[in-house]
């Protein structure tokens, strides 16, 4: 966080000394420091979610006894033949993300989260999987988020490792 501080003082000082955003010349100044502030700004917001996620996930293992064989299984893709605890896990997750309530997906909350989570373009495929994805069937709670959660996969498989499971190259930790 100490970062995002230097970075915010940074922008300002230079902001300073190139003088007021009426001129002209600094007005195009302004603009390239508020883009340099928005990836900053971004960046920070992703790290924060990943962090989120990475409790998230950790308290939902706990809480659902979910096997580590499972978890795994679902990082690498597979979907098939998955045990309650495994479903409850996925649930607790997407659910403790803020973006699924009651096995309803919040589409509003899901369009934010990967709007700051990821590029335009990947953001974009995301919410197209989203939509295609966006009613998932079962018969409680688990089992609808486990659809969902399936859903992704088979309609971006990419996509869906970026959201629940990202690596380094995806801004990770």
């Amino acid at each position: 966080m100490n970062t995002l501080y230097v970075s915010l003082a940074l922008v300002f000082a230079v902001a300073a000394v190139y003088g007021h955003p009426q001129e002209p010349q600094s007005r195009e100044r302004f603009r390239h420091l508020r883009t340099a502030f928005d990836t900053i700004k971004r960046k920070a917001t992703i790290r924060i979610l990943r962090n989120t996620q990475e409790v998230v996930k950790k308290l939902c293992a706990e809480q659902t006894h979910v096997k580590e064989a499972e978890v795994e299984r679902l990082k690498n893709g597979d979907f098939e033949n998955h045990e309650k605890e495994t479903m409850c896990y996925v649930n607790c997750y997407i659910s403790g993300l803020g973006v699924m309530k009651d096995g309803v997906l919040l589409v509003k909350e899901m369009k934010e989260a990967v709007s700051n989570l990821m590029a335009p373009e990947q953001a974009a495929r995301a919410i197209d999987a989203m939509e295609k994805c966006s009613e998932p069937t079962g018969e409680n709670e688990c089992e609808k988020a486990f659809e969902l959660a399936k859903c992704f996969k088979t309609s971006d498989g990419e996509i869906a490792r970026k959201l629940f499971y990202p690596s380094k190259e995806d801004g990770a930790k």
